[in-house]
């Protein structure tokens, strides 16, 4: 039979197209291993320190329809079955949580007045947080993306991503820390450690946008991840995304400000588009140009090759997946140098979009490499009706200099 290609590129064995001139985005960075681990009980709270940071309340946030109940999640945490410590090792005390005591805001006219601003606590998430954290991580989902619910949230925790079934990523010890203020859930980071070089992942964090919310939530993950393996950010897609590894900054400007501030530099760009699916606006469907194949692995989304020409010769080839909430992904279009500007590319890109709607897709995003973007890239998706959303980067920070050597992950610390 064929060979079935790795998702991304072509068969080792396949003769590749001697130039692309349809940018294809490729994966930076592996997923995560499974965390068996459950979540650790929450900590006693120590009393508030002086007042430092000045942190305006947030409004009160809109639920989402698809985010689970506080009482009737769909996944338990099992928080209860871990025993309270009764004494904490140096190695637990660098994880209690920390509170950041926040004044009441000043009016630009006359002295303070009326309540202070409740402080500002940064914890280990417990299952109780699930609603907010959801709430939080759907309030800066993109168009085309999947909504996020409890099931789809604790894979993330429990560093189960996709792409990755068998945790062969070489991450350890995911662990995410949530920002509580005055009773309810502000804000929220994750993190791991990669086994094989001690690197620091920053794997997503929300906060609305809010600066000392993101300053306060990245200073403790740094904290936590050490100096001296180097870090990088938002690099690897998790479970609640669809092939987005990277942050919207166009969308999420004072989180790649802050990001920079603390020195991280922007390492990798894409162009996030996508397109509603709708079958009236698709008109009828074109005439195949290419054969389709499936290509999924165990644990992945459905996917499928497009290909024209033959496995071992191919002229042009396309790969497409199907997410939850009908949101297709299509990972661009690689066209050979002899074919192109005669319509490959675009009959390619029409056939993917009717096959995505014949399996249930109502929306596809596609995901461009900036690099290889050149000036008429996009022409052919805006043909097709995709709308150019947002600016993605992943970020990476030098390894900071330190007395020691290579840096144990912290299961191992």
């Amino acid at each position: 039979g064929p060979t079935v290609p790795e998702r991304g590129g072509m068969p080792p064995s396949a003769a590749r197209p001697s130039v692309t001139t349809e940018p294809v985005y490729r994966s930076t960075a592996a997923a995560v291993a499974p965390l068996r681990q459950p979540l650790p009980a929450p900590l006693p709270r120590p009393a508030p320190a002086p007042a430092r940071l000045a942190v305006p309340p947030l409004p009160a946030r809109q639920p989402v329809p698809k985010s689970a109940s506080p009482t009737q999640p769909s996944v338990a945490f099992q928080s209860g079955r871990i025993p309270q410590p009764q004494q904490m090792s140096e190695a637990e005390a660098s994880r209690a949580p920390i509170r950041i005591s926040v004044p009441s805001l000043v009016p630009r006219s006359g002295p303070a007045a009326g309540p202070r601003t409740p402080a500002l606590l940064v914890r280990p998430i417990q299952a109780d947080d699930v609603p907010g954290v959801i709430d939080l991580i759907n309030a800066d989902r993109l168009p085309g993306q999947p909504v996020c619910d409890t099931e789809l949230l604790h894979r993330a925790l429990r560093g189960d991503f996709p792409g990755d079934p068998r945790g062969w990523s070489g991450f350890n010890d995911v662990r995410t820390l949530v920002a509580e203020q005055g009773g309810r859930v502000v804000g929220v980071a994750s993190s791991a450690v990669k086994v094989t070089d001690g690197s620091g992942w920053l794997l997503w964090l929300h906060a609305s946008e809010h600066r000392p919310l993101v300053e306060a939530l990245l200073d403790r993950v740094l904290e936590e991840l050490g100096e001296s393996g180097g870090c990088h950010a938002f690099g690897v897609a998790v479970a609640f995304s669809l092939g987005v590894e990277a942050l919207p900054v166009t969308s999420r400007q004072v989180t790649d400000g802050v990001l920079q501030e603390h020195g991280f530099g922007r390492w990798k760009g894409w162009r996030y588009l996508a397109a509603p699916l709708d079958p009236r606006v698709l008109g009828p469907a074109p005439e195949p140009l290419a054969t389709v194949t499936p290509i999924s692995g165990p644990g992945e989304p459905p996917a499928w090759r497009l290909e024209v020409g033959t496995p071992r010769q191919p002229v042009a080839v396309a790969e497409v997946s199907l997410g939850d909430d009908g949101c297709g992904l299509l990972a661009g279009i690689e066209v050979d140098n002899l074919y192109r500007g005669r319509g490959v590319d675009r009959g390619l890109l029409r056939q993917a979009m009717h096959f995505l709607a014949t399996q249930g897709a109502q929306s596809i995003a596609v995901i461009l490499d900036k690099p290889r973007l050149g000036p008429e890239g996009l022409e052919p998706y805006r043909e097709c009706g995709f709308h150019d959303l947002d600016e993605l980067w992943a970020y990476r920070r030098p390894s900071q200099p330190s007395g020691g050597g290579f840096r144990l992950p912290r299961s191992f610390g």
